[in-house]
């Protein structure tokens, strides 16, 4: 849960220095009741104490209804760790509504066979303007514009028992690039999320 965790933790204010002879202290760093739950929430995520974590981003959501962020970590919570599909997916489309992306933990097949044999695990968002995927090492990362997005599906008969999925993108003057996942969880429910969030963006 780290790696997730990672992508929306607040950062922490700098220490306070302390002020040299006959000088006037400097004020403490001042937080916001949002950045403070927040940080908190994550804090606790990191613990696996979901439910604590669910109960202070919630706080943090009341001072401040408008930062996807909250909503983002909300699902997290919800999706890997309550195992709540419905509540995880109420939150994720608060945070696309207000212009955020959600994450979702998989692994991307490399194309050998058998498949699924050589992957990389990462993170593939979804946002308000399509999907971008965060390979762990960093070497597989791409983005995909909703309109240039072929096909999201469940996949017929490779990596069925990985739950696995593909996107097919169009390609300019060419045919469309196949790319293959599996929800690092294997669970089918979270993609089934995955897929209706992405076939809701406008």
């Amino acid at each position: 849960m780290s790696a997730i965790n990672d992508a929306y933790r607040e950062e922490a204010p700098p220490p306070q220095v302390e002020a040299a002879p006959a000088l006037t202290a400097p004020a403490t760093p001042q937080i916001s009741p949002y950045e403070e739950r927040m940080q908190q929430a994550s804090a606790a995520l990191q613990g696996s104490n979901w439910d604590e974590s669910i109960r202070l981003v919630q706080e943090a959501i009341s001072h401040n209804a408008s930062n996807p962020k909250g909503y983002a970590l909300l699902g997290v919570a919800y999706l890997y760790g309550k195992k709540n599909v419905n509540a995880a997916a109420t939150a994720y489309r608060g945070a696309l509504e207000h212009n955020g992306a959600v994450p979702f933990l998989v692994n991307h097949d490399h194309g050998q066979m058998p498949v699924f044999s050589n992957v990389c695990e990462g993170k593939l968002f979804v946002t308000p303007l399509g999907l971008t995927f965060q390979s762990a090492d960093s070497t597989h990362n791409f983005e995909v514009a909703k309109k240039d997005l072929n096909e999201i599906a469940t996949n017929g008969v490779m990596g069925v028992n990985v739950s696995a999925f593909h996107l097919k993108v169009n390609q300019p003057g060419g045919k469309p690039i196949n790319y293959n996942f599996a929800p690092g969880t294997g669970r089918k429910d979270e993609v089934n999320l995955l897929i209706s969030l992405v076939q809701s963006l406008k």
